[in-house]
């Protein structure tokens, strides 16, 4: 779980990275379109030069805004299994606390089935005893 919850970490600095990313890039956009209206005024070379690199700045922000939709999308599945687990856990825990309770039942049940084993034995060797007196009267009663 220790490792969820550190990719987790991971994935929130990512996400603030790519934010502050960005964040940088939607500036320098608005800073190479003023500078660009400067430029169409002073050279056609000039102004060739920043359109290109604010194509480039904008197809790294679309490709920044994905990346951070991807990682937001993660962060959700991973938050899933993080909770996932956290039940898990929870469950165990539960689990083992009760344990004890059912370790305490089954030795009352262990000591009730032993006296009535006991009990069982005791009548057993009494009627042995009885049978055996019965088997040596009917002996004897032969005999006389």
């Amino acid at each position: 779980m220790q490792s969820a919850q550190e990719s987790l970490a991971e994935l929130r600095a990512a996400i603030r990275y790519c934010e502050n990313a960005i964040s940088a890039a939607e500036s320098t956009i608005e800073s190479m379109d003023f500078r660009q209206q400067l430029a169409k005024q002073k050279s056609t070379e000039r102004e060739k030069a920043l359109d290109d690199e604010n194509i480039h700045l904008q197809k790294v922000v679309i490709d920044l805004e994905t990346f951070v939709e991807e990682l937001q999308d993660d962060k959700v599945r991973l938050n899933r299994k993080v909770e996932a687990l956290e039940a898990e856990v929870q469950e165990l825990k539960d689990k083992v606390q009760g344990q004890p309770a059912d370790i305490v039942q089954l030795k009352r049940d262990r000591t009730a089935k032993t006296a009535h084993a006991n009990a069982w034995k005791a009548e057993a060797e009494k009627l042995r005893k009885e049978l055996q007196n019965y088997e040596s009267k009917q002996k004897l009663s032969k005999h006389e």
